[in-house]
């Protein structure tokens, strides 16, 4: 019985360690990327976090914001003012572009011009999604979370929106105003 109990803690230790591992190539892969990440363990209060001159634009072809425009805009054409359609757009769009797979994101042309979805872990999901909303205009951001990584848009009348496209998920608080990645960290402890 006793080493029945040190071999399943063997094994637990093992997938420990092998997620651990995982979560750290991925932060090496992600911060060797072109895309912008912005980290909240990095930024003290909400000013510093949506500092203005922060740099948030992604490496975006031509073609690639034209396919989005092309894509969208008769979709978003009367309801840019309507928050949760023009993210549940954006999260479509990207989830039929994509499914989940542990592969990294690496040609967003290749992503549109694809007949097939392409493979992606979250932060392909988001660095997609922030991608797609800033050819349709928006400002957006990649956010790097311990283990995940999720996207925020803004909204000009609105302010920023938490997304999580890998998940198909808009957070909002229990009166139903759409919250930001700041509101969940500090309610959500």
């Amino acid at each position: 019985r006793l080493n029945n109990m040190r071999k399943k803690l063997i094994y637990l230790f093992i997938i420990v360690i092998f997620v651990s591992l995982i979560n750290i190539l991925t932060l090496i892969y992600i911060k060797e990327t072109e895309f912008p990440f912005i980290t909240l363990s990095h930024k003290e209060t909400a000013e510093s976090f949506n500092y203005n001159n922060l740099d948030l634009e992604t490496s975006i072809s031509q073609e690639f914001k034209q396919k989005v425009s092309d894509d969208l805009s008769p979709v978003l054409e009367n309801k840019k003012d309507d928050i949760f359609f023009v993210s549940s757009a954006l999260a479509e769009y990207v989830r039929s572009h994509l499914f989940y797979q542990y592969n990294v994101v690496d040609d967003l042309d290749k992503i549109l011009a694809s007949p097939e979805e392409d493979p992606a872990i979250c932060s392909g999901y988001a660095q997609f999604l922030a991608s797609v909303a800033q050819a349709l205009g928006y400002q957006s951001r990649v956010v790097w979370l311990n283990g995940h990584t999720i996207s925020e848009v803004y909204f000009p009348e609105y302010g920023w929106v938490l997304l999580d496209s890998d998940g198909n998920l808009i957070f909002q608080d229990k009166n139903g105003k759409y919250v930001d990645l700041l509101y969940v960290v500090e309610h959500f402890k």
